[in-house]
């Protein structure tokens, strides 16, 4: 079996910090995920890793995509399209930069983040009608 990449265990720990993963729970998913041959993401094969950073990304990204999309509607309600039926992202990542709370870009938001920004964009939508 291929052993696991370095850039496979920075993407690894990069995920257990994104979700608070430590301790015991840490242990006891990467003992499952190496199938018993140890509690270190360096006993796992780069096959293992694989596995274990699709499931994490899915986790760590749960509900984040939903978020994205509501701010987009309120965009697309408000017609900000750079072509027909094309949202215009750029504009939307300007407002975002220039007025958002957080100053980044819609794609690198935290979840914490989006929370308060959705609530943030439906304020101005609202102001808008």
């Amino acid at each position: 079996m291929k052993a696991v990449t370095n850039a496979q265990l920075g993407i690894l720990h990069k995920l257990y910090k994104e979700l608070n993963i430590e301790g015991d729970t840490k242990d006891e998913m990467l003992y499952l995920a190496s199938n018993g041959k140890g509690t270190s993401s360096k006993d796992l094969s780069s096959w293992q890793a694989d596995v274990l950073i699709a499931k994490l990304s899915k986790d760590a990204n749960d509900g984040r995509d939903k978020m994205r999309k509501s701010i987009l509607h309120y965009f697309h309600n408000l017609q900000w399209y750079a072509a027909p039926d094309v949202l215009d992202y750029d504009r939307i990542d300007n407002w975002l930069l220039k007025y958002g709370k957080f100053g980044k870009k819609l794609n690198h938001l935290t979840k914490k983040e989006l929370q308060k920004t959705v609530t943030q964009v439906k304020i101005m939508y609202n102001k808008s009608l």
